[in-house]
């Protein structure tokens, strides 16, 4: 699953997920922005309904705009990467 704030879907993701018939199982979310909280958690409540193993998260955008932090249900061994503040929780 993936979130971006761009309506435009990017076309290498596109055709790495058509060409690989990974439809069911990857899904862009496209003209979404981090800071909007209660569209990110709506997405994730529909999108997954046990814990993550892995979430590589860039939300600095959303940090520098207010945006609230958002309870992401990660697994007791997952591993969780945010690039934008260089941080690695294992």
């Amino acid at each position: 699953m993936a979130i971006d704030i761009s309506r435009a879907p990017v076309v290498p993701l596109a055709e790495y997920i058509a060409e690989r018939g990974r439809t069911e199982n990857m899904r862009p979310h496209y003209g979404v922005d981090q800071a909007d909280s209660s569209a990110v958690e709506s997405i994730m409540n529909a999108e997954f309904q046990s814990p993550l193993d892995l979430v590589i998260d860039n939300t600095m955008a959303a940090v520098r705009k207010g945006g609230r932090r958002l309870s992401i249900p990660l697994d007791i061994d997952g591993l969780y990467m945010n690039r934008g503040r260089k941080l690695v929780h294992i």
